[in-house]
């Protein structure tokens, strides 16, 4: 039995050793929250990290024939880490194997709370009517952009202010900007989904712990784009086109759904914000085009002092008074506050970072505990068409001046000839109509290339459920998975 004092929080790590290292947890008495969760006293909560890679089957796969199977790796990356936090006090019973388990008082949890409720001010301006656009007054609810360093828990800040969102009757949306790590789909993707009911303790423990799964937020319909890298800096004018995209279809979701608009927007980002970030550099431009894309108004920088001052002091961010007629009713002025990082977060080297890619990539065809069984089948080439966004000439050579170099076009989008070189590939499933509507169009999906014949003119692909394919457009990335 675990005793916690008001504000004090137990960090459990469960190792990830098979099916059997599992955990229950039962709040007997008092009041508690995982990553902004609650707890039900006296229900039962089961813990268990993802099995690792590598522990895929044949006999998972319908359709295959093949007999051989690999056995789990070595990895520590894949312990569930997660942490149980009481604002008044409680009683935990935990049974079961845990590596570690141990109790701080020392948590951000305060100042995250006290994100929330100027969050929830913002909120109420639109919902007793004292939104619409005047001095003082707002049309929209908070549009809330979370920058940081890697592993510095910009995640689990954002699931948290999620979850304390839709427990005060709010739908926010949640918008994911991390093409390394995404939590809503795979990685290579930004993806956007409305947020309309509390996530589940057990899936707020994969997704906020620092290990395990990173795609283990269950959600419907999520709008997905398909990036195909894992750097914003990898094609850059692409990232630029897409983000603005779903900017665009997120403004008009929240101009034709009032409740929506009241909830405002999360938007979660990669670890750019290093010690490298500085005015001037990519990724703090970067930023400053996401806060105008998005019309961004709250700016969390999770503990980096100097980049809040120079954010704070950037005019790009608090347009003037003599700006008040055009753009600062586009692009508000900016309140920019630092929160501090967790002592819990998960310092990750970059061979677990390719693990946890790894591990999304596996969860979206077999689950996360091979709960799925995906389909294997074969397709002609003629059936399909596959493309790949970049490298296209923007201009003929014949029309450059003498003695200039050809211009690539990083954004057209270029026909790919199926080769042994898709092999591993994972390849998104476009809802394009035609080749001129795939930048502008979502995907339905994601399909995995495990082998090419040539001489046949077929592609093997694995499919997360069998059935015909919903479009015959892919698009090609430098997204690829070894099972």
């Amino acid at each position: 039995m675990w005793t916690l004092e008001a504000e004090e929080e137990l960090r459990i790590e469960i190792e990830a050793k098979g099916t059997q290292h599992k955990c229950t947890i039962q709040l007997v008495s008092g009041t508690a929250e995982l990553f902004g969760t609650e707890l039900l006293q006296g229900r039962e909560y089961t813990f268990a990290p993802p099995l690792p890679p590598g522990s895929t089957s044949s006999s998972n796969v319908s359709g295959s024939s093949s007999s051989s199977a690999s056995g789990p790796s070595e990895d520590s990356s894949a312990n569930l880490r997660f942490a149980i936090f009481t604002w008044h006090g409680c009683q935990l019973k935990i049974k079961g194997a845990t590596k570690t388990a141990y109790k701080k008082s020392d948590t951000p949890m305060i100042s995250y709370l006290n994100v929330h409720g100027a969050l929830e001010n913002l909120r109420s301006m639109v919902r007793t009517g004292a939104g619409g656009g005047g001095a003082g007054q707002r049309a929209t609810g908070p549009r809330c952009l979370v920058i940081g360093g890697p592993d510095s828990g910009k995640s689990t800040l954002c699931r948290i202010l999620l979850s304390y969102a839709v427990r005060a009757g709010h739908t926010p949306i949640f918008i994911d900007l991390d093409v390394s790590q995404s939590a809503i789909s795979i990685p290579g993707t930004i993806s956007a989904t409305s947020i309309e009911s509390p996530i589940s303790v057990e899936t707020a423990a994969d997704i906020g712990g620092g290990g395990g799964s990173s795609n283990t937020l269950s959600v419907k319909s999520p709008l997905t784009y398909f990036y195909g890298s894992l750097h914003p800096n990898a094609a850059p004018e692409l990232y630029a086109k897409l983000t603005t995209r779903l900017a665009q279809v997120v403004e008009r979701r929240l101009i034709e759904h009032p409740k929506a608009n009241t909830g405002g927007i999360i938007v979660n980002t990669g670890g750019w914000a290093d010690a490298s970030c500085a005015p001037g550099s990519s990724s703090y431009n970067l930023i400053i085009s996401l806060v105008q894309r998005f019309g961004i108004d709250v700016l969390l920088v999770v503990d980096r002092d100097d980049l809040t001052q120079a954010l704070k002091s950037d005019p790009a961010l608090h347009p003037s008074s003599a700006d008040s007629d055009s753009d600062s009713t586009r692009h508000p002025s900016v309140h920019v506050a630092q929160v501090s990082r967790s002592g819990g977060v998960v310092i990750r080297d970059e061979l677990n970072r390719k693990r946890s890619r790894q591990r999304n990539l596996r969860d979206y065809f077999y689950g996360t505990n091979m709960e799925f069984t995906p389909h294997q089948k074969t397709v002609q080439f003629k059936e399909v068409e596959i493309y790949r966004v970049g490298g296209g000439p923007a201009v003929p050579s014949s029309a450059l001046p003498l003695g200039a170099k050809r211009v690539t076009d990083p954004t057209k989008v270029v026909r790919v000839t199926p080769s042994v070189d898709l092999i591993h590939h994972v390849l998104a499933l476009s809802y394009a109509k035609d080749s001129a509507s795939i930048l502008e169009s979502n995907v339905a999906g994601f399909v995995h290339v495990t082998a090419v014949d040539t001489q046949r003119k077929t592609l093997t692909i694995l499919t997360p459920a069998p059935g015909p394919l919903p479009n015959n457009i892919f698009l090609c990335g430098n997204i690829k998975w070894i099972d």
